[in-house]
């Protein structure tokens, strides 16, 4: 009996743990410290993976996907459950094994206000949930309950969830704060839901409403977009790649910086510097510098950045959203949108993002990846040979003198260019070439600059060939594996 409200859900749609393939980890950063050992003492449920003591994964796995009683067995967690429950009903101050002074726990001594500050603290540092649209909420069904389940208990979860929908009429890192609170003891209490209906009685509500009334979050004009907050973006300097207008070459640095403000709002900001040679002062610097705050559209992945300078000059930026699991974001390619005022017409370009510097001997497969359109590949006789030229020590050179060399001479058309689908180059089955190697012969390719085709360029689609984020993850042309993020360490 129980409803279709599980912590899993939360899980897979939330998850302030640092770790997030770790239930245990998941669990221990939401509910109160008195079910961590190693920070409290004298209780019964454990759940640090450590200890002798800790709770058996068949029970950790049956709190997670819903700690329901059925027809043919009991509660996976009864104990557990009735801890849980008498915990949020008496309220009792934690037992920890050091002292709480200097860390502002008077407040948060007591099992409810620990918990509460917890998920408080995930909700203001993450900022999501911002709307019932989040699949936190669209994934827990409050309507759908299982065989047997008496009409009284569905009552009580149609009273939890309109309190729910009360607290986001008014959205505040507090009241949304609360309605995660609300959303977990759901998952947790199930058919003994009535036992803890003073969480959402109204006068509970209108206590939340009272305390320390939290910043407004921040308004979106609509639910299908939200704020972006994925901590594996954040708080890292990228490097951005981007061409200089008017010039043929890449910006000499390029920026972009996903943070949490202390208010807990998302910034993006996007710098360029580059040298200007001025007739009149001689060389000088020259940066653009935009801000602005990264949405997430979950309809198409992405995440769309509206940005400004301090002279008012607009841009978009535009990248493929890709969840990343193990490791913080070390690659995506994107559009930046923004005017050409001599023409006053929008201009899109590629960009490229690396968590690491791109070293020099890479920087061509840099410029052959902003060219490139998954298209179609020319070069001239004059080309060719600069290209052998500038590769000249590249590790992948001898292959396309034995093998790529011969093959563009059968592809030479009668206007003297040579003309190739970016396919051939990766599929050249006279190659001996690793297929890491070829995208990198092609984008050395591409880096070279098509003769009296500057149209060539116009149309880029943001697609590249599969297998080309591995190159700027790993540099140059080592294949070492990239080192996992370090152990979960508790972050409350």
């Amino acid at each position: 009996m129980g409803s279709d409200i599980t912590l899993r859900h939360i899980k897979e749609n939330w998850n302030p743990a640092t770790d997030k393939r770790d239930n245990r980890a998941f669990l221990l950063s939401i509910l109160p410290d008195c079910y961590c050992g190693a920070v409290c003492q004298n209780s019964r449920y454990v759940l640090d993976p450590d200890s002798r003591h800790s709770m058996g994964n068949s029970t950790v796995q049956g709190l997670m996907r819903g700690n329901r009683m059925s027809r043919t067995s009991t509660s996976p967690c009864p104990g557990f459950t009735s801890h849980f429950i008498q915990g949020l009903s008496a309220n009792p101050k934690l037992d920890f094994r050091n002292s709480p002074e200097g860390r502002e726990a008077e407040r948060y001594d007591h099992f409810r206000d620990n918990m509460f500050h917890k998920i408080f603290t995930a909700v203001h540092s993450m900022g999501t949930p911002s709307s019932l649209d989040h699949g936190m909420f669209t994934s827990n069904d409050f309507s759908y309950f299982l065989p047997d389940t008496p009409e009284e208990v569905m009552a009580e979860f149609a009273r939890a969830e309109q309190a729910i929908r009360t607290l986001f009429e008014t959205p505040t890192t507090v009241s949304i704060s609360y309605a995660v609170f609300l959303l977990i003891v759901c998952a947790i209490v199930q058919d003994r839901i009535s036992e803890v209906s003073f969480l959402y009685h109204p006068d509970s509500l209108e206590q939340v409403y009272r305390y320390e009334h939290g910043e407004k979050l921040i308004d979106i004009p609509s639910a299908r977009h939200r704020p972006f907050y994925d901590p594996y973006y954040f708080d890292h300097t990228y490097h951005v790649y981007k061409y200089r207008e008017p010039h043929r070459e890449l910006w000499d640095e390029g920026t972009l910086r996903l943070e949490r403000l202390d208010s807990g709002r998302p910034l993006a900001t996007l710098r360029f510097r580059g040298a200007i040679i001025s007739p009149v002062s001689g060389m000088s610097a020259h940066e653009r510098c935009y801000t602005g705050t990264p949405m997430y559209s979950p309809k198409d992945e992405m995440i769309y950045i509206a940005m400004a300078d301090e002279l008012g000059s607009f841009a978009m930026v535009t990248i493929p959203y890709q969840v990343f699991h193990y490791a913080p974001m070390y690659f995506r390619s994107g559009f930046v949108l923004e005017g050409k005022p001599t023409l006053q017409v929008p201009k899109v370009q590629k960009i490229a993002i690396t968590a690491k510097p791109v070293p020099p001997e890479d920087l061509p497969y840099v410029k052959g990846l902003l060219k490139l359109d998954y298209g179609q590949l020319y070069l001239s006789d004059r080309q060719l040979e600069e290209f052998k030229a500038t590769f000249a020590h590249y590790h992948w050179m001898p292959d396309f003198l034995e093998n790529y060399e011969p093959l563009f001479q059968a592809h030479r058309k009668g206007s003297g260019l040579y003309h190739f689908n970016d396919e051939e180059i990766l599929s050249c089955s006279m190659s001996r070439l690793e297929y890491s190697d070829r995208i990198r012969l092609l984008l050395a390719l591409k880096s070279i600059d098509a003769p009296n085709k500057r149209e060539l360029y116009k149309y880029i689609l943001c697609e590249d060939p599969a297998g080309t984020h591995d190159i700027f993850k790993y540099g140059s042309d080592t294949d070492e594996d990239f080192p996992l993020p370090p152990e979960h360490c508790r972050i409350f």
